[in-house]
């Protein structure tokens, strides 16, 4: 067999990988940035578990595959992060404990029309520049709990408690494009969704002294106590998030590994924002459906966020 016709042969076999994930029910994927946000949704999975160590979010998702090629379909996250026994969210370094979920709707073949299938024994793949596409429809809740304080200027106050309710709902599109060496991964997505600020406030340990009186009338010093909290003026709003992803899969690494351009913004009245960002994943072998993990680094707030993400596709 020639070295050309064994690369034919090795791209078809690509293609054919890539044409399976375009046919299948779509979840989130393992490109994720810093925050845990993503445009890109998977399609061709049954399920996925991952940790995002940037957000210290934990995700552990199914889809449901309903028949026909052109049906509808549907998936399930839930999402969360172990601490001391109890499922929390950690951001910036800052513990609030809760729990929730993500359910998607999921439409194969938007526009792409699919070709026949490169047979065994063909000799050429078969070409394609728009060579799939998908939409997901997502709606998210997260109940977290967490704690401010206006100032650490003294007089300190004791830090207040607060439970959030986060939700959102949003519309991602995914393309996957072609060229002679080069495959091509895109996806946009917007949405609704409410949020808070803590995010852009800076963080400090608050410490009091926890003073005991015994039985015996003598003081016992059991402290410091201290809690991890947000500094400043904390507030709920309602955000308007867009985000965009564009990841290129050079031939001549077999598609083992994704390079990510992307970007995270807030189009919103309140804490608008535009934050891009570059990755770098690893994908199973043969494979780029299967992330295995990578590394981002994005710009937020005026300084710089490197997170990585690590999971299991399945």
């Amino acid at each position: 067999m020639s070295a050309a016709h064994a690369i034919s042969r090795y791209r078809a076999c690509i293609f054919g990988l890539f044409l399976s994930l375009a046919t299948g029910n779509a979840q989130q994927s393992l490109f994720q940035s810093s925050n845990g946000d993503t445009s890109i949704f998977l399609a061709g999975q049954n399920g996925v578990a991952l940790v995002n160590f940037g957000a210290s979010k934990a995700t552990l998702g199914y889809v449901h595959d309903l028949s026909g090629p052109n049906a509808w379909g549907y998936g399930i996250d839930f999402t969360g992060t172990a601490q001391g026994g109890t499922v929390s969210l950690i951001k910036d370094g800052v513990p609030q404990t809760g729990i929730g979920g993500d359910f998607s709707l999921n439409k194969q073949r938007v526009f792409w029309k699919p070709p026949p299938l490169p047979g065994k024994d063909s000799p050429q793949a078969t070409k394609c520049s728009f060579c799939g596409d998908w939409l997901v429809i997502q709606f998210s809740y997260m109940r977290s709990q967490l704690y401010s304080i206006p100032s650490i200027a003294p007089p300190l106050q004791p830090p207040q408690q607060h439970n959030f309710d986060g939700y959102a709902g949003r519309v991602a599109y995914n393309q996957l494009r072609k060229t002679a060496k080069s495959d091509f991964l895109l996806g946009a997505s917007m949405g609704v969704s409410r949020r808070n600020n803590t995010d852009v406030l800076s963080t400090s340990q608050v410490s009091n002294d926890v003073v005991t009186v015994l039985s015996n009338g003598h003081e016992l010093l059991a402290g410091p106590a201290s809690k991890t909290t947000y500094v400043g003026s904390y507030v709920k709003y309602i955000g308007v998030p867009v985000n965009a992803d564009a990841i290129w899969f050079p031939a001549a690494a077999g598609g083992r590994f994704g390079f990510d351009l992307f970007e995270r913004a807030n189009i919103g009245q309140a804490y608008r924002y535009i934050s891009p960002g570059v990755g770098i994943f690893v994908t199973q072998e043969k494979n780029p459906s299967r992330p295995i993990g990578g590394i981002t680094v994005s710009y937020f707030n005026h300084k710089a966020q490197l997170s990585a993400v690590t999971g299991w596709v399945f």
